[in-house]
């Protein structure tokens, strides 16, 4: 079961926004946990809808039921997804391809008028969280009114932010707040402070939350007789690097430097696996001790090869991605993977599809 509306209003907030439901023919919504923009949507509609989805700022809400067969249904809200491109390779009757996004892709196009110091008479404390308030809604004194000045998401709403992961009135800025996309400021600010990134829920409200799935308990288990169809399974070298040079793009402090190496038996720098060189460079970084946590965080995420999957199971739409959940592919052998991404069809025929990595055996 799955429906989706055109949402009468941008933005809209909740799971039940106002809004004419539109016929859906095919598609899918795909989740990632690591692109830029984290949800997207892939849906056909029939041709006399064409006036109705073009793609002028309108957004879709769409969800997929389970029926529980009492009758009863429980929707599960996928997101929202501003129309980006529709096409209609037989006009003026035949279907229409509708191309969708979060509000991410908003995020990203959006910049403001001008470039901020750390701090202004007109502004308080730039404290990460003052600082996402202005970025995000034109609103640093957090009155729940953004100014109409040009560099909020959305002219006359506040977006809720939800930090989740980490206290934003415990960091700074970083230094200055330079011209970037609001999107670009925010992630590398996050980015710099740990495992961190933004993600817009259901509800359309953007959630700061932790990439770090270390710690994360299980929440869906995939097992053969019972709920996993396929599995199949890959490693890669590509993305893995053993030595992280981390500098600061702000000319200001051409000083700022620094090298991390990994030094592990199996993928180090002095090992069979050979050198691998990333380079980063940021204009937030001001220190070298901000430059040394970046690299090592950095160093982290890229110390070895991964264990990519993928997993066909019965549709369960409430996975997201970064969830762990752990896959008995045969009788005694239990996997704990996290989710790296997951598609989920509009449509009877097709199951779920989960992409995962970092497969660790269980206890």
């Amino acid at each position: 079961m799955f429906r989706a509306r055109i949402v009468d209003e941008t933005p809209s907030f909740g799971l039940n926004p106002a809004g004419e439901e539109i016929p859906i023919l095919s598609g899918d919504v795909k989740l990632e946990a690591f692109s830029d923009i984290k949800s997207t949507l892939d849906l056909e509609v029939p041709g006399e809808w064409f006036d109705k989805v073009l793609p002028f700022g309108k957004e879709l809400f769409v969800e997929r039921g389970v029926d529980y067969g009492d009758g009863s249904v429980e929707w599960i809200g996928l997101g929202y997804f501003r129309i980006d491109d529709i096409d209609q390779d037989d006009a003026p009757d035949g279907p229409i391809k509708i191309s969708g996004t979060d509000r991410i892709s908003r995020m990203m196009e959006n910049r403001t008028l001008w470039a901020a110091p750390p701090t202004l008479p007109s502004y308080p404390a730039q404290t990460l969280k003052v600082a996402f308030d202005r970025w995000i809604n034109a609103d640093p004194h957090n009155t729940g009114n953004p100014n109409q000045d040009g560099y909020g998401m959305f002219l006359f709403d506040i977006v809720p932010i939800n930090w989740l992961a980490l206290n934003p009135n415990s960091y700074g800025t970083g230094g200055a707040m330079v011209e970037d996309s609001t999107y670009e400021w925010c992630q590398n600010r996050l980015s710099e402070i740990g495992p961190f990134t933004m993600r817009f829920n259901h509800k359309g409200e953007l959630d700061i939350i932790s990439t770090d799935v270390t710690t994360k308990p299980v929440v869906y288990k995939a097992t053969p007789g019972e709920n996993l169809i396929k599995w199949s399974r890959g490693v890669s070298r590509d993305g893995v690097a053993n030595i992280v040079t981390v500098s600061s793009s702000d000319p200001e402090y051409p000083g700022v430097f620094f090298v991390g190496y990994n030094q592990a038996p199996m993928f180090g720098w002095t090992t069979e696996f050979g050198q691998v060189v990333s380079r980063y460079s940021s204009p937030i970084l001001k220190t070298n001790a901000a430059a040394e946590s970046a690299a090592f965080t950095r160093l982290s995420k890229m110390a070895a090869p991964s264990v990519a999957s993928s997993v066909m199971v019965i549709p369960n739409p409430a996975l997201e991605p970064l969830d762990v959940i752990e896959v008995t592919p045969e009788v005694g052998i239990a996997q704990k993977h996290y989710i790296d991404s997951v598609t989920i069809p509009l449509s009877v025929e097709r199951e779920v599809t989960i992409k995962t990595f970092d497969v660790v055996e269980s206890s």
